[in-house]
C-alpha cells in the first residue's frame, strides 16, 4: 500500500468524538480520555485511508496537509 508523508491537525473545539476516523483508519486515529481523536502530528500514511476518515468526520475537525509543501489536502483551500 503506498504511503505519503501529511501533517494532521485536529481541531479540538470542534471534535466531538463521532468515531468516524478511528473506525476508517484505526492505524492512524485513536481517542483520547475525553473521547476526542488524536492522531500523530506527522508521518508516512496511506493516502486514501486518511482522506476517507477526514471526509467523513462530521463536525469537518480534521486538516491534512502536505508535509513537504504544507499545502492544505483536506479540506482544499
Amino acid at each position: 500500500m503506498e504511503k505519503k508523508r501529511f501533517r494532521i491537525a485536529i481541531d479540538r473545539k470542534r471534535c466531538v468524538g463521532f468515531g468516524t476516523c478511528v473506525d476508517v483508519a484505526p492505524s492512524i486515529f485513536s481517542f483520547d480520555d475525553e473521547g476526542k481523536a488524536l492522531a500523530p502530528h506527522e508521518g508516512e500514511f496511506p493516502p486514501q485511508r486518511l482522506l476517507d476518515a477526514a471526509k467523513g468526520c462530521p463536525a469537518l475537525a480534521i486538516l491534512v496537509l502536505n508535509a513537504d509543501s504544507g499545502d492544505a489536502v483536506y479540506p482544499e483551500s
